[in-house]
């Protein structure tokens, strides 16, 4: 009479008729259970930095070197949006000043002393479309600095790396910064 066996049992004895890939499990489930496998510790993050050898000088100074690194570029990043937006606009009708848009003033070609920015609108900032008197310029000329920029982070993106491996990172890095 066959007495019925469990799968571990089945895995871990190597077949009578000597089937490779019995022998191998078994092997394989042998040498698991010999090996004695402890989880790793888990750190808090002061432990961590003093168990790698603390905050030193160096840790600083990269650390200083890389937040100024990473805010030159922020800084632009976060003052496009204000380049490239209108303000509201005020236009003389009848003596009085009235709302009115963009498209109003640059399509029936308002003159400039007919229409004013209305700085006291929540939309409103002094920005290089009132300095340089972008008004009725077209839209995609005003944005085309941001544009520009952010082609300038596509092909920095694909020069960058080389120039690292070429010349080391110091270089590359410190050139970007200057930028």
């Amino acid at each position: 009479m066959e007495t019925k066996k469990d799968l571990t049992t089945i895995l871990e004895e190597p077949s009578s008729q000597g089937d490779e890939t019995s022998q191998l499990l078994g092997a394989h489930n042998k040498l698991s259970k010999k090996q004695d496998v402890t989880p790793p510790a888990v750190y808090e993050f002061n432990e961590a930095v003093m168990a790698t050898g603390g905050f030193g000088r160096f840790q600083l100074i990269s650390t200083l070197v890389l937040t100024l690194g990473l805010m030159t570029g922020s800084s632009i990043i976060f003052g496009v949006g204000y380049l490239i937006k209108y303000p509201e606009y005020d236009c003389k009708v009848g003596g009085q000043w009235t709302a009115c848009d963009r498209e109003h003033i640059c399509d029936n070609g308002i003159a400039k002393q007919d229409w004013r920015f209305n700085y006291e609108g929540e939309g409103s900032f002094i920005n290089w479309v009132e300095r340089m008197d972008l008004t009725c310029t077209d839209k995609a000329i005003v944005a085309m600095p941001g544009s520009v920029f952010f082609a300038g982070f596509c092909v920095s993106a694909a020069i960058l790396p080389r120039l690292s491996d070429v010349y080391g990172r110091h270089l590359p890095f410190f050139l970007c910064i200057l930028v």
